[in-house]
């Protein structure tokens, strides 16, 4: 049986290190690595319980298990993968398949070997139990794992801050697997984020995107022009229903731009009288709201009228504003998607949207402001909305036998 492996997936391989991780980016080939050093472990150590890990029961069983599979059949090895228990039963070897969002589940036996696909994203504790039952000596004792990083966490303390003789990190770009991806795969992974982003993506290297300045790319230089009313063009107003303030900005598209040409900043506030603000501005304008997607819950805070209570999204229906269908991106993405947007140049805010500006140039993780940041949430309401960041997606088929 030969197996192909490029420089960086060789060397993650035959690493000879007790913790060794595979920092890739996107569609670089981890899993496949991965996969290939989970055979060389059942044909060096017939008969030694392994373990294969993945960040959630859809992961483990979509992506992890069903790229391993996959390989296998091209390879000829026969399996059965037991699902309700969890084993997988390949060459007189049984190897427990777990999601780590349920890692308890790992108590009780041990290994001798374990590899863990996109571990960048377990927590500590559960990595933690994971290592502690890799401790069959008729194994390799070795743990491996594959992933795309997520910002300084602990799996960069343990492979970079404190990385010893017994750890060793090996990184691989997605380019280094462009023979085996499409053309237009890695020219939409490239639109879909900024710089920074496709470091960590892209590159595997570890990045910071969790804290310090929120919107990296927002410079005030490159984003500040005059904007000027667009004639029979639709104005989408972001809106965010915190009472104090209660914000609002407009925003025109023109080709693939945004042009934020004002805001609304209403302290001390409520639904209603952002409605009938937003009504004054654009008396004639032919508009769409935006709205956070949470104003549409139906919970004590709303407001009641006639033994009924509203929702915000209500009051506005009832002021006659017509809604987007829009649901609340992860706050993360909708932070990238907005620095993927400034770094292409395709947002123009006019200099009269001060406190905005502020927003963008004000605006960290780790903020104690309650006046601060709201603004630029409804700008992103607004991006997300039309120009959405595409994450990619691999798509894999299981076989089970």
């Amino acid at each position: 049986m030969k197996i192909s492996l490029s420089k960086t997936q060789r060397q993650f391989v035959t690493a000879p290190q007790d913790f060794v991780l595979f920092g890739g980016g996107l569609g670089s080939g981890k899993t496949w690595a991965g996969s290939a050093w989970v055979t060389t472990m059942l044909l060096k150590y017939p008969g030694v319980t392994g373990v294969i890990t993945a960040n959630s029961y859809k992961q483990l069983t979509r992506a992890t298990l069903a790229t391993l599979f996959k390989i296998w059949d091209e390879w000829g090895i026969p399996y059965v993968y037991k699902e309700k228990k969890g084993e997988v039963h390949v060459l007189d070897t049984v190897i427990y398949a777990v999601s780590m969002d349920n890692y308890d589940d790992l108590r009780g036996f041990e290994a001798g070997w374990a590899w863990s696909d996109e571990c960048a994203f377990y927590k500590k504790e559960a990595f933690d139990v994971l290592i502690g039952r890799i401790r069959d000596k008729k194994g390799s004792c070795q743990w491996k794992g594959t992933t795309t990083p997520n910002g300084y966490n602990w799996l960069y303390e343990t492979f970079v801050e404190k990385a010893d003789e017994n750890t060793n990190m090996i990184n691989s770009s997605t380019m280094e697997n462009a023979s085996n991806l499409s053309d237009s795969y890695i020219r939409n992974l490239r639109k879909n984020y900024d710089s920074k982003l496709a470091q960590q993506e892209l590159d595997g290297q570890f990045v910071n995107l969790s804290s310090g300045k929120i919107y990296y790319q927002f410079d005030r230089r490159k984003h500040l022009d005059t904007v000027v009313d667009i004639p029979h063009a639709m104005l989408y107003v972001g809106l965010d229903f915190n009472v104090n303030p209660l914000c609002g900005t407009f925003v025109y598209v023109k080709g693939d731009k945004l042009y934020v040409k004002s805001e609304m900043r209403l302290e001390n506030s409520n639904t209603f009288e952002g409605a009938k603000e937003i009504i004054k501005r654009y008396p004639y304008q032919a508009l769409q709201v935006v709205p956070d997607e949470t104003g549409n819950r139906r919970k004590s805070s709303t407001t009641k009228i006639q033994g009924a209570f509203q929702t915000d999204h209500e009051i506005l229906r009832r002021a006659n504003l017509p809604l987007a269908n829009f649901k609340n991106p992860g706050v993360k993405d909708r932070y990238n998607n907005l620095n993927r947007l400034f770094e292409q140049g395709r947002i123009i805010i006019d200099p009269s949207c001060k406190h905005l500006i502020k927003d963008l140039e004000m605006m960290v993780y780790d903020n104690n402001d309650d006046m601060l940041g709201h603004l630029g949430d409804t700008l992103g309401y607004v991006a997300w909305h039309l120009f959405p960041m595409v994450k990619a997606k691999r798509k894999a088929t299981v076989s089970y036998k």
